[in-house]
């Protein structure tokens, strides 16, 4: 578990290997992932929210993830099962906090802390929200530039101004040396470049 506190009451927590560890205990196991979506089903199913889904959709996604085996061909499969086990780990982390220390908190779960960042955000409190790898192209298109972590005070503002970038999609256009000659750091342009596609 890696953990980044990125304020007082805000940090990044890396739980891919937690969530790598319970698809490996449901691998080839009689119980598998369905039985622990079933087990954790108040809290994992009210509380857990998927981007670009209603909340019925959302849980229908969750039982079809869960149910589905590790045959099963599909483009996003393999990342949709380490998506789902990592909301039952965000569940239950945040869940065992509640019980011990009566704090509520919300998270993201996505493939990288950007992304994250921005879906805990979306549901609050006590709730969390999965971003999908399909669903990240319409997130950004929907995402203004002043909605991304970083993006909403100065740098934003020169953005729109500047270089007419509304939403997070806008800046696709932009190749990295492009980025690297608008922010002069080579870093932020790799960041840039990389979180406004969803890397």
């Amino acid at each position: 578990l890696i953990c980044e506190r990125t304020s007082i009451d805000e940090a990044y927590v890396d739980i891919t290997a937690l969530a790598r560890g319970l698809l490996e205990t449901w691998t080839g196991a009689s119980c598998g992932m369905e039985s622990v979506v079933a087990a954790t089903e108040t809290d994992l199913l009210t509380g857990t929210h998927v981007v670009g889904m209603e909340q019925p959709a959302a849980v229908d996604w969750i039982h079809t993830v869960a149910r589905d085996d590790e045959t099963t061909v599909n483009g996003n499969h393999t990342n949709d099962r380490l998506l789902l086990a990592g909301a039952i780990v965000a569940a239950r982390l945040r869940q065992t906090i509640r019980d011990t220390l009566s704090y509520t908190l919300s998270a993201g779960i996505a493939h990288n802390k950007m992304l994250a960042k921005h879906a805990s955000g979306m549901h609050k409190p006590f709730q969390q929200t999965v971003v999908r790898t399909e669903a990240v192209p319409d997130l950004m298109a929907r995402t203004t530039i002043g909605q991304l972590n970083g993006f909403g005070g100065k740098k934003g503002i020169e953005l729109e101004e500047q270089h007419g970038v509304r939403f997070v999609s806008d800046l696709q256009r932009f190749s990295l040396l492009q980025l690297q000659r608008i922010f002069g750091a080579f870093k932020f342009a790799q960041t840039t470049h990389d979180a406004c596609r969803g890397i």
